[in-house]
């Protein structure tokens, strides 16, 4: 799979440091996220399994039907031979899942490489706390890098919920380290637009922002959670809308313009 990595390979990312000079507890922490992520990946399977078998079953017509299994089907078949998570809205649930568990997978090399970098600084050891970052950079890569997001960058997609999908749209104002503002819009040009000011953060692929102030569309907070997959953003959005704090979630899939 392309997103996907050995021990080893990843290891060899620090040369020319060497083997003895591997931080500890970083092989252990590392060969834990190959067998979390294989989990992850036999799960995902399984999902995408259950979705196309799903649509097997459906009573809606049997044009539709084969149209829809064709197409999951093809996805299927790019994931398995190439690693490219699938893009079908009926599939967006499991991809969301399948990335929290890698996520979840990674928490114990995150931890390992915050304790090792704290030590490199306290230790005032500058060549090592640059293999380390320069470790993190290609760990981050082979998860999903979100170098795409940039200050002024653009994303349009949809925010799929109980009633018919509607357009949404992300300007990034700014990027600061691992934080960055923008503005969210929703039903880009139409009469019942929404607009409001967000700020968030990055932790390798992933991403969490949340309302900070509605500019036009009534009382409203949302927050977003998910990942970068290359030039898209996949997220959970919930949140509330109104006076009487009406509770909403949905997902929405953005890419980059």
């Amino acid at each position: 799979m392309s997103r996907t990595f050995t021990t080893l390979a990843v290891l060899a990312v620090l040369a020319p440091v060497a083997p003895a000079d591997v931080p500890k507890g970083l092989s252990a922490a590392l060969e834990s996220y190959e067998k979390g992520a294989t989990a992850a990946r036999e799960e995902f399977a399984r999902d995408v399994d259950r979705v196309i078998d799903t649509v097997r079953k459906s009573k809606a017509d049997a044009a539709l039907v084969d149209k829809r299994l064709k197409e999951l089907k093809e996805q299927k078949t790019k994931y398995e031979e190439k690693g490219e998570l699938p893009t079908h809205d009926l599939l967006l649930p499991a991809t969301v899942e399948y990335l929290d568990r890698l996520h979840k997978a990674r928490a114990e090399w995150h931890r390992v490489f915050k304790k090792e970098t704290d030590e490199a600084k306290k230790a005032k050891d500058d060549a090592r706390l640059a293999d380390l970052v320069k470790l993190r950079a290609s760990l981050d890569k082979q998860f999903g890098s979100r170098d795409q997001l940039t200050a002024k960058s653009q994303w349009d997609g949809l925010r799929y919920g109980e009633e018919d999908a509607v357009g949404v749209h992300l300007n990034v104002t700014k990027v600061d380290e691992n934080t960055f503002q923008g503005r969210y819009v929703q039903h880009p040009g139409s009469a019942s637009k929404v607009v409001m000011d967000v700020e968030g953060v990055f932790d390798g692929n992933a991403i969490e922002f949340a309302t900070t102030k509605v500019i036009e569309g009534g009382k409203r907070s949302f927050k977003f959670t998910g990942y970068f997959i290359e030039d898209r953003l996949i997220l959970r959005l919930n949140g509330t809308v109104g006076a009487k704090a009406t509770p909403v979630s949905s997902l929405v899939d953005m890419r980059k313009k």
